[in-house]
């Protein structure tokens, strides 16, 4: 049985090489399995059994170079070879030699833009591998059902016989296709009251009798037989014909035969009595259902070098056929792409669009459609002609918000559109229905379906743009964690994050303003920052690509100001070795000075990865960042993590916080996890005080730094 998903192996000595790499796609949003091997031996096993899109050559060891470039050959897959700077131009003969891509270590953007390639080329051919067997599979059936069906079935194409089945033969008294191929109808079928020559020509025009049609056929030797035939539009072998179901009428003369010798011997053997009267049997065969077409389906290219697809005449627009194909096959030829995503355009009253108006106006005001959709998209994104008045639109942009803005211009293009007389003009109001498009999770068939769905949803309102959700099943003990990831995924797909901003108050007055950053999720019904979505993103690996989600958007919003914010990050981040190059380089982008953020790890994740922590640290210490932990509670394990990591900040876990007022044994507590604090010169806060007792309270026990709903007016949120 093949293994599924695709595969990526890394040939170093060091498995951190791989897990590198596992990190930087994963956080790409890429499902890929990285493999690592660091002998030719393992190498060529795994290779032979996973078959991967790509193998990677690190660091020189056991295996050569040209050793990993014949292991690539054999598997007829692509190989890059990483080498760092100084190294670079001594490895490229030799890598063009082998037929391999040479890229410098550490430019994980290219690393990254070559998996994405390699990968979306992998589905499209496994999807066409896909579609091919299903044909097969139809042929197959399709086969089987015509040789052992009963009923003489025929196909036959400007009235010549191109295909039948075991019992259309037999009925005409044929031992092979062969002596029938190319045969008239005309010459096996009578009919005395219809024009046989005129039936082939209407049927060659589409128009099938609404009943089947009595006549005779005549077999090779035999008498004519009276039959019935039905007559049904078919393709096969890629070719329009027609099917012709042929039912007998008349008993086969053996059957009779027999059934009256049966009846003769049964009066011999009886007493004396009148004989039984012995009815001819009459062969009563149901019709078949419609032979299922098993015409091949268009095939998408692989490249981004497509064969230019024919146009529509009147808009010159893409087909949806080579529209759906191109979109499949990726268009934009960018490394990074943009976010994608697939836009069914239409008036809310289309079908009457083109009410009172003359031909020429019908083109005109199409053709104005079509160009002002036009005028509105990049060069690499596309357009096509849906239905005589729909389009639909396959758009690049940054992100859920620039698609959406697409999406409105689009509506007001299209709503101003009118004929070509100014006294004619007539607005419209139009919708639009967007769909998210990730081609390595989806076909664009798909994504058109969703967008079409979407529109359908936004012309019940009228004149709006409606964004396509699918339908969240409820969460129970049986499917929590499953119904969270589909949640999550699909949160990560359309941008569906934001980040409340609440304000730290010092309570004596002192220090410099400070703001701890929450990341909350959008629902439908509820924006919901319930740990169990958080808990689910980590136990799936969804966490980094949150992370990688939503700190960008808050670093640009926070550029500017002089006040400090707290930035939680994930346990998956935590554990990811690309993660703290990767921030470095947002910081770089954004130009927020490091000294302006706190990391924030959670205590329990900190505790059980100290080793990742402290790496985590020491490699982000030159950008001037500090640190905290959430979740800290008087536990010694928790406690010696202040001595192992002195972050600047602890956030106490509710569970110390939340009954304080009621659980006096709760303030020696938070009193012990505050002096343990203040020995390493370490601030403590309290997030979500709810009263003005627990204020007293945590003052003290001494807190300093508080948050709460009534000491502060609305939060600052950004990114909704």
């Amino acid at each position: 049985m093949p293994i599924e998903g695709q595969f990526i192996l890394v040939i170093d000595p060091s498995p951190e090489a791989a897990a590198g790499l596992n990190s930087q796609l994963r956080n790409a949003g890429l499902s890929v399995q990285v493999l690592h091997a660091d002998s030719s031996h393992e190498a060529a096993r795994l290779g032979r059994e996973f078959r991967p899109v790509l193998v990677v050559h690190g660091a020189d060891g056991p295996v050569s170079l040209h050793e990993t470039a014949s292991l690539a050959n054999e598997l007829q897959t692509f190989f890059a070879v990483t080498a760092d700077q100084d190294n670079l131009a001594g490895r490229a003969g030799e890598v063009l030699q082998n037929g391999g891509m040479l890229i410098q270590s550490g430019n994980d953007d290219r690393m990254v833009s070559l998996c994405r390639r390699l990968l979306g080329a992998g589905a499209a051919l496994r999807r066409n591998d896909q579609r091919q067997g299903d044909i097969d599979e139809l042929r197959a059936q399709l086969a089987l059902v015509l040789e052992t069906t009963k009923d003489p079935i025929t196909y036959f194409h400007e009235g010549l016989h191109v295909a039948a089945n075991a019992a259309y033969l037999d009925l005409l008294g044929v031992d092979q296709f062969g002596d029938l191929a190319g045969t008239s109808l005309l010459e096996i079928v009578q009919a005395e009251d219809l024009d046989l020559k005129r039936l082939i020509r209407d049927l060659g025009d589409g128009q099938f009798p609404p009943e089947p049609i009595e006549a005779r056929i005549k077999p090779r030797q035999d008498e004519s037989v009276a039959v019935s035939l039905r007559f049904d539009p078919a393709r096969l072998d890629h070719e329009d014909c027609i099917q012709m179901l042929v039912n007998v009428h008349e008993a086969a003369s053996t059957e009779v035969a027999q059934s009256e010798t049966a009846a003769e011997a049964a009066v011999d053997e009886a007493p004396v009595a009148e004989a039984p009267v012995i009815e001819a049997l009459v062969v009563e065969t149901p019709e078949p259902e419609e032979v299922p077409s098993v015409e091949a389906p268009a095939v998408p290219a692989v490249s981004n070098d497509t064969v230019p697809a024919l146009a529509d005449p009147v808009t010159g627009l893409l087909f949806r056929a080579d529209f759906v194909a191109r979109v499949d096959s990726g268009v934009s030829g960018s490394d990074e792409p943009a976010r994608g995503a697939v836009l069914f355009v239409a008036a809310d009253q289309h079908a009457s669009l083109f009410d009172d108006l003359t031909v020429a106006e019908m083109d005109h005001l199409v053709k104005g459609i079509s160009s002002a959709i036009s005028d509105e998209l990049h060069d690499d994104e596309l357009a096509c002609r849906f239905g005589d008045a729909t389009f639909a639109v396959y758009a690049l942009r940054e992100n859920r918000a620039g698609v959406e803005a697409l999406a409105e211009r689009l509506r007001e293009a299209v709503k101003r559109k009118g004929t070509s007389e100014a006294a004619r003009s007539m607005p419209r109001p139009c919708s639009v229905g967007v769909a998210m498009f990730d081609p390595y999770s989806q076909d664009a068939e798909t994504a058109l379906a969703h967008a079409r769905d979407a529109w359908h949803t936004a012309v019940q309102t009228g004149d709006t743009v409606v964004r396509y959700k699918p339908a969240r099943g409820e969460l129970t003990s049986e499917n929590h964690e499953a119904a969270w990831v589909e949640r999550i995924r699909y949160a990560l797909d359309n941008d569906d994050f934001f980040t409340i901003q609440h304000n730290i108050m010092h309570l004596e007055g002192e220090g410099e303003t400070l703001f701890e950053n929450r990341t909350v999720m959008h629902d439908d019904a509820v924006d919901d920052s319930d740990p169990d979505y958080q808990g689910a993103a980590e136990r799936n690996g969804l966490a980094s690509r949150i992370d990688r989600l939503v700190i960008p958007g808050l670093l640009r919003a926070i550029d500017g100001g002089t006040d400090r914010h707290i930035i939680s990050i994930s346990g998956n981040s935590l554990q990811d070795f690309s993660f703290p190059g990767w921030f470095r380089r947002q910081l770089q982008e954004s130009g927020v000075a490091g000294e302006r953020v706190f990391l924030q790890l959670e205590s329990g994740m900190a505790r059980d990865h100290t080793k990742a922590a402290r790496r985590l640290m020491d490699e982000l210490a030159n950008t001037g960042c500090g640190f905290s932990l959430s979740a800290m509670d008087d536990s010694n394990r928790k406690l010696a993590l202040i001595d192992a990591l002195n972050p600047e900040l602890v956030r106490l876990d509710p569970v110390l916080t939340e009954e304080l007022g009621q659980r006096t044994e709760l303030v020696d507590r938070v009193r012990r996890v505050v002096s343990e604090a203040a020995n390493h010169s370490c601030s403590v806060y309290v997030n979500n005080v709810r009263s003005s007792s627990d204020l007293a309270l945590l003052w003290q026990c001494g807190v300093k730094l508080v948050t709460g709903d009534f000491l502060e007016g609305k939060p600052k949120v950004i990114g909704e």
